[in-house]
């Protein structure tokens, strides 16, 4: 019997992750008018936490919930905010106008959601590409035309 999954088990590993995870757990067993039905769901949600990815389970899981307390959790549903969360962490820098002060890009505001540390990076603006630009470089370089 010790073996057996319940709500309790279930429940106990989603603690270990966090307070986000535990509580779509909860609504994914009580949207269940079988609650066994849902241990399957609850087992692979809880494996998208593997591999150091615990942090963005319990994020994925905070913002499911946090979103629309009644919506019906399902595992497609973690997986596809953890996915969203991963491409948004994985997106390439992007610069705004306030960003660039006389050719030079000034740092983002360290931990700013959603950006990026450039800093280091080599960006230019907009105008570093315009035909002008790109010819008078070519000039500078002595390149034939």
């Amino acid at each position: 019997m010790s073996g057996l999954w319940t709500r309790g088990y279930f429940l106990r590993q989603a603690s270990k992750v966090g307070p986000g995870t535990v509580a779509a757990l909860s609504q994914l067993l009580d949207g269940k008018v079988i609650e066994a039905q849902g241990y399957r769901s609850c087992m692979n949600i809880l494996d998208l936490g593997g591999r150091g990815s615990r942090v963005l389970l319990e994020q994925a899981c905070r913002g499911l919930v946090d979103e629309d307390p009644h919506r019906q959790i399902t595992y497609t549903a973690v997986k596809n905010r953890i996915t969203a969360l991963r491409a948004s962490a994985d997106a390439r820098p992007t610069t705004t106008d306030g960003d660039i002060l006389g050719g030079i890009v000034a740092s983002p505001t360290v931990g700013a959601p959603g950006r990026r540390d450039t800093s280091r990076a080599h960006l230019a603006g907009a105008g570093a590409f315009s035909l002008d630009a790109l010819r008078s470089a070519g000039d500078s370089t002595g390149g034939a035309r």
